[in-house]
């Protein structure tokens, strides 16, 4: 079962009814609400369908201005440690773990969200083991926030997906990032840094250990692997940079890698 609202649907007005309609839902499997004017205190009534359902896998919130303070609630809905024993038994405690980990897929693209909503992303990454795949394309998280989730990206071993299109990271960010990549605990297959302002040179000084890498990422920063296949059919190393490292290295391995 999935729910689409769109295009301004959801309000001030409309949202409560929404969300009580979906809190308990047990057939929930896909949620999208995008283009629409959400209210402040949004997320915090989204957040509770985070936390009560375990059949949700898909949520898909674009272009709804959640901004950082929207985005650090949904983060902690979505964080397992961020529920304390207090008075609960074991049992229950780990029934409420669990309800926060459904989701596998999560879209927080074109939200105004900046370095501080990228921090909360990336504590909830060291907690979280299922989400796969995290969109947060055209935003604005930064340097500061490349390198929150670099540093997340250490620890976490689930995700496999990992958006970051147009959101003013320099290579001082990309770096972290890659350097990320090289860490044995790192389960990325697919990085997308395109439409950011990363130098060319910078990347091809680290070419060398994205090919000792071994991952199939499906981006370089931004370049698709199948247009540098197109490029390296020619070897015209000279006119596009490629270098012979990169060269072997798309050689290596198969697009059909990063359908597994």
């Amino acid at each position: 079962y999935q729910r689409r609202v769109h295009g301004g649907s959801v309000n001030s007005g409309t949202l409560l009814p929404l969300v009580e309609s979906l809190r308990c839902n047990t057939r929930l499997q896909e949620l999208y609400l995008y283009e629409n004017e959400f209210p402040p205190n949004a997320a915090a009534h989204l957040a509770t369908i985070i936390q009560n359902s375990t059949t949700l896998w898909k949520l898909s919130l674009p272009d709804n201005q959640l901004g950082d303070e929207g985005v650090c609630t949904l983060a902690a809905a979505l964080d397992p440690s961020a529920i304390s024993h207090g008075n609960i038994d074991h049992r229950r405690h780990q029934q409420l773990r669990q309800q926060r980990q459904s989701v596998r897929e999560l879209f927080l693209n074109d939200n105004c969200v900046g370095p501080e909503g990228a921090k909360a992303l990336a504590k909830m990454l060291r907690n979280n083991t299922s989400l796969t795949s995290l969109n947060l394309a055209y935003n604005d998280i930064g340097d500061a926030g490349a390198t929150e989730l670099a540093l997340a990206l250490r620890q976490n071993r689930t995700l496999r997906s990992l958006i970051l299109t147009c959101n003013g990271i320099t290579t001082v960010g990309a770096k972290k990032l890659l350097t990320a990549l090289d860490s044995s605990r790192s389960s990325l297959k697919l990085l997308n840094c395109a439409g950011n302002p990363i130098e060319s040179r910078e990347i091809f000084m680290i070419e060398n250990s994205l090919a000792r890498n071994r991952q199939s990422l499906e981006y370089l920063c931004g370049k698709q692997i199948a247009w540098f296949r197109e490029k390296v059919a020619y070897r015209d190393q000279a006119a596009y940079g490629v270098s012979s490292v990169l060269i072997d290295y798309l050689d290596s391995i198969s697009i059909m890698d990063f359908r597994q």
